[in-house]
C-alpha cells in the first residue's frame, strides 16, 4: 500500500563514545540489512558522494567512514568522530535519507554528539514522498527505529510521524 511518508523521521542518538571507522561500518552494515528487511523498496544501494555503495560491502564502508571525518569550518575534528550523508532512490520517484554522526568523544551537555537518523524526501520540492509499504507502517517504521537503537546501543530514540 502506498503510504506518505514525508515527514516521517526517525533518529537514534547517544553520548560521547569513541568508535575506530571498522566499527561504524559494521554497526551500518547491519543497519542497512534492518531498513532492507523493513522498508522492502531499499534496494540495499545508497549514494554517498555520488558513488553508489552495496550497503552490504563492509569493506568499502570502512574507507569511507575513515575518509569522512566531522569538519568544523573545513578543518577535520577528529574528537567529533566521522559523519556521512547517504540517499537510496525508491521506485515511485521518492529517495531514503540517512545521516550518521560517530565515533565523537568529544559531547557538550545540551547534544549528545552521535545519531543516526533516517527520513524520506520527495525528488521535486512540494511533492509528497510516498513509498510502498505494508499496513501497519507506522509500526515497521517504529520497529525499525528500535532496531536501529539497538544496533548502535543508543541511549535515546525519537521517531515522528507529522
Amino acid at each position: 500500500m502506498q503510504t506518505n511518508v514525508t515527514d516521517w523521521y526517525l533518529v537514534a542518538d547517544w553520548d560521547a563514545r569513541p568508535e575506530s571507522a571498522d566499527v561504524i561500518a559494521a554497526r551500518l552494515v547491519e543497519t542497512s540489512a534492518a531498513i532492507k528487511v523493513a522498508l522492502r523498496v531499499f534496494d540495499g544501494i545508497w549514494t554517498f558522494h555520488e558513488r553508489n555503495v552495496d550497503s552490504a560491502d563492509e569493506r568499502s564502508w570502512s574507507g569511507l567512514v575513515a575518509s569522512s571525518p566531522y569538519k568544523v569550518d573545513g578543518v577535520a575534528e577528529p574528537a567529533r568522530g566521522f559523519t556521512l550523508s547517504l540517499a537510496s532512490a525508491i521506485p515511485g520517484g521518492s529517495m531514503l535519507h540517512a545521516s550518521v554522526t560517530a565515533g565523537a568523544a568529544f559531547q557538550t551537555i545540551i547534544n549528545k554528539p552521535n545519531e543516526f537518523a533516517v527520513n524520506f524526501r520527495a525528488r521535486r520540492f512540494g511533492e509528497a514522498a510516498e513509498i510502498d509499504l505494508p499496513i501497519p507502517a507506522d509500526e515497521r517504521f517504529r520497529d525499525l527505529g528500535l532496531r536501529i537503537k539497538d544496533i548502535w546501543d543508543a541511549s535515546d530514540l525519537r521517531v515522528e510521524f507529522d
